[in-house]
């Protein structure tokens, strides 16, 4: 198991023009992930640690990244919600 801080996204701007980050800040959440954690366990563990919505579908976040920074966004509009970093 590999343990990942989240941090968490000041986003600017919308759809049409883009988003662009503005700022990243460290959250108080953790979670831990195996190292062949699937996109479902990705948005289970961050629904589990309060991250994200409880509601919310594996199917509206995009993943990306490698073992060491896993980002997410809105899979809808393509805005970054966040990342997680290896520990």
């Amino acid at each position: 198991m590999k343990t990942y801080k989240v941090v968490s996204y000041d986003v600017w701007g919308n759809k049409k023009d883009g988003f662009e980050v503005n700022e990243a800040h460290y959250t108080s959440f953790t979670v831990e992930l195996s190292e062949d954690a699937t996109n479902r366990e990705i948005v289970k563990a961050l629904k589990d640690c309060g991250y994200l919505k409880k509601g919310l579908h594996t199917k509206s976040v995009r993943i990306d990244g490698d073992e060491y920074c896993i980002y997410f966004s809105d899979a809808r509009n393509g805005k970054p919600e966040g990342e997680l970093r290896l520990v």
